[in-house]
């Protein structure tokens, strides 16, 4: 590196003319000559190599010691070798001198680590043994020269600022110690680079001469000094330009390393930077050192097959020699697992281009673990519709079928490929048409519509009874964008339904007459029996007891005989129940009476139970209602409470009053098997009777705690 040319008149002595006065070519251009040195003067020599230097110091202490002045050299032990064969080449001989007391030789590095302390310099140890050393030599009247690559090693150590506190403790010394002459000498290729600049103007300033390197130093013409000058102002202007190139080159470089960093680390997909000869990674990303799980340490500086990203070392030599011969490698689904040990799938695009004069790979890896998930569970679903033994379709809002599987195609006789994009209305029969626009006028709204039983027409024309389940078809936004049906063929359900109501119905008609027919015997056998019984005076007490007790069974009997009239009915309202066919036979009747007449032939029915009624003394309710429903809901639960109760515990039916209510309507009542029972109900006073079992009657409930009683309401009729 050759000196600027305005350095070379900055620091050319305390003393220097200012740069705006006309010199003397001489002085602009001065020679050399260490004969002509003061003995105040602290120089610095800069050099590019070692023979120059040692010359240069050979000249330097070989005229002291011809001159009679005593001269240190603060040496390394690789110059001091040099040195010692120049000045034995010139003559001189070095025993004698070190003998009388003119030479000294102090080892560099020896020297700087006694007067360094904690990573500074010690300026009384710098004082007691170089000044020691100095005041040693000169006994006699001229000047010491010494020499001094101390400063050296502490910049090759990267310890300038150190550096420049030895020169300036050399030149303190100077002034409290005999005089002498300081060389001090710098290879240029320490002040490499523009960041250098100032602490090489600070080196400078600490010296009283500047010396350049010996690019400069051995020209001897002044004219051609002058043409090096002016060359030295030319390639600094070039330099100059070119450092300011630079210097934009650089922010552009380094604002466009931040965007890519900035990308780099807020991609939404792993980014991994590697050395294609070593396999090392050298940068990861945000991303990638979440979906590995670990931490940028663990990544950065491993291979690619320690990461978890290759099974082994063999794998990772194929991978790189393979991306060498393509330069772009595709791998698909890969499965790797991660620290905690859980599955990852991912898609994996390795580039390898050049960057800054040297071939790098970057590797993009997509987290494709939830696609896969979300792919496989769609290929699940698909699976079971295809196997499904329900037919299973999709349509959109206009009604336009867009899946089909192959249980409607047994159903219904399509084929997918020719049903798919036609319209749902062919499945529909005439009369049913507004169904779809009932349909999915709910489905718009997000309604669920379930077992809803209707009719379907098949391609050959004919029908099918079938159970509906239509649900909303949502996108991944939530969005409704259709409606899916799954129907299930009921025509042999119905069959058997039609079946089993012309069974029921014939047994009960069957079972009806002949106990109509009973019932009618058993009122005419009371009826001539109580008026036997009204001809007493006629009778002896043995035949009138006899009768009484005939009587007495037929009662029972007829108690009996309605129990089993109850119990066809059951058997026929089931049916109606669950065909939508109840009728209700609606009457006014008496409540109170009603209740009197249960508890009474439940009490007949189970002799051994005792059942108690609590009724106050009031005039009759009078209930508009269907008496023949009232008394299965009444018997039901006076049955429950005598069969969930303990034996031993007597059953008590009471009343009590709980409010009005109110209504106008038919009021529907909770679902039974699946059938919508519908009751009338009149505007009165409530009243309800509670069966008390002293134990909750239904085995149903078990999370919470029983009530008293069964509670069974009633408007009664005013």
């Amino acid at each position: 590196m050759a000196l600027p040319p305005d350095m070379i008149q900055t620091y050319s002595g305390p003393n220097a003319v200012k740069s705006n006065q006309l010199l003397p070519t001489r002085q602009l251009a001065p020679t050399i000559s260490w004969s002509d040195m003061s003995q105040l003067d602290h120089f610095v020599q800069f050099y590019d190599i070692d023979e120059f230097l040692l010359d240069a110091v050979s000249d330097f202490i070989g005229a002291g010691l011809g001159s009679g002045a005593a001269c240190l050299a603060i040496i390394t032990p690789a110059h001091l070798e040099g040195l010692t064969h120049r000045l034995q080449a010139n003559g001189l001989d070095l025993s004698e001198a070190r003998a009388q007391g003119k030479y000294f030789v102090l080892d560099a590095a020896e020297t700087l680590s006694q007067i360094s302390r904690d990573g500074s310099l010690d300026a009384q140890q710098f004082t007691h043994i170089v000044g020691g050393v100095i005041e040693q030599a000169n006994k006699g009247s001229k000047p010491m020269r010494i020499f001094g690559e101390m400063v050296t090693l502490l910049w090759q150590q990267s310890q300038q600022a150190v550096a420049l506190h030895l020169e300036a403790l050399w030149n303190d010394l100077r002034s409290s110690t005999h005089p002498f002459s300081l060389f001090c000498a710098y290879p240029m290729s320490l002040f490499a680079g523009q960041e250098h600049e100032s602490l090489f103007t600070q080196t400078c300033e600490l010296h009283s001469h500047v010396i350049p390197h010996e690019g400069y130093s051995q020209i001897a013409s002044s004219d051609e000094r002058l043409r090096a000058v002016s060359l030295l102002q030319q390639k600094a202007l070039s330099l100059k330009v070119e450092v300011e190139e630079r210097r934009t080159m650089q922010e552009r470089l380094r604002s466009s390393e931040n965007r890519y960093r900035r990308l780099l680390e807020a991609a939404n997909e792993g980014i991994l930077i590697v050395d294609p000869n070593s396999g090392l990674i050298t940068n990861a990303n945000p991303f990638i050192i979440h979906l590995l799980n670990k931490t940028r340490e663990q990544i950065v500086q491993q291979e690619l097959w320690q990461v978890g990203l290759l099974p082994d070392q063999p794998t990772q030599h194929a991978f790189l020699q393979r991306l060498q011969q393509d330069r772009l490698l595709r791998l698909e689904k890969v499965k790797i697992v991660t620290k905690d040990n859980s599955p990852c799938y991912i898609d994996w695009i390795s580039t390898l281009f050049q960057a800054n004069g040297h071939e790098v790979i970057q590797c993009n890896i997509c987290d494709i673990t939830d696609r896969r998930c979300a792919e496989e569970a769609l290929l699940h679903l698909a699976s079971i519709v295809a196997s499904s033994d329900d037919a299973i379709l999709s349509k959109d809002f206009n009604g336009i079928i867009t899946s089909w599987n192959a249980a409607a195609e047994r159903m219904y006789g399509y084929h997918a490929e020719e049903i798919v994009g036609q319209s749902v209305l062919i499945l529909f029969p005439p009369e049913n048409s507004d169904e779809f626009s009932q349909i999915m006028q709910r489905i718009r709204h997000g309604e669920r519509i379930e077992h809803y039983e209707t009719t379907r027409v098949r391609k050959d024309g004919s029908l099918v009874s079938v159970s509906i389940t239509i649900s909303p078809l949502r996108e991944s936004s939530g969005t409704i964008i259709g409606a899916s049906t799954i129907a299930r063929d009921i025509s042999e359900r119905k069959a058997l339904e039609q079946q089993r109501e012309a069974f029921v119905s014939l047994v009960t008609h069957e079972l009806k007459n002949p106990l109509t027919a009973l019932q009618g015997n058993v009122q005419l056998a009371q009826r001539r029996l109580t008026r036997l019984l009204g001809q007493t005076a006629q009778m002896e007490d043995e035949q009138q007891k006899m009768v009484e007790d005939v009587l007495a069974m037929l009662v029972r009997s007829q108690q009996q005989l309605r129990v089993e009239q109850r119990l066809i009915n059951d058997l026929l309202d089931l049916s109606h129940i669950q065909q939508d066919q109840v009728e209700l036979r609606l009457a006014t009747f008496d409540l109170v009476g009603l209740v009197y007449e249960i508890v009474q032939d439940h009490q007949t029915a189970h002799p051994t139970r005792l059942i108690t009624l609590e009724l106050p003394k009031q005039d009759p309710i009078f209930i508009y209602a269907d008496r023949d429903r009232i008394t299965q809901v009444l018997s039901n639960y006076l049955t429950n409470a005598l069969k969930f109760a303990p034996a031993s515990q007597p059953v008590q039916v009471s009343k009590y009053t709980s409010g009005n209510a109110f209504t106008k309507s038919p009021k529907p009542l909770p679902r039974m098997d699946g059938r919508q029972v519908w009751a009338w109900v009149s505007t009165s006073v409530s009243n309800s009777f509670v069966a008390n079992a002293g134990r909750w009657a239904s085995t149903a409930v078990q999370d919470r705690e029983p009530p008293s009683g069964s509670p069974c309401q009633f408007m009664p009729f005013d």
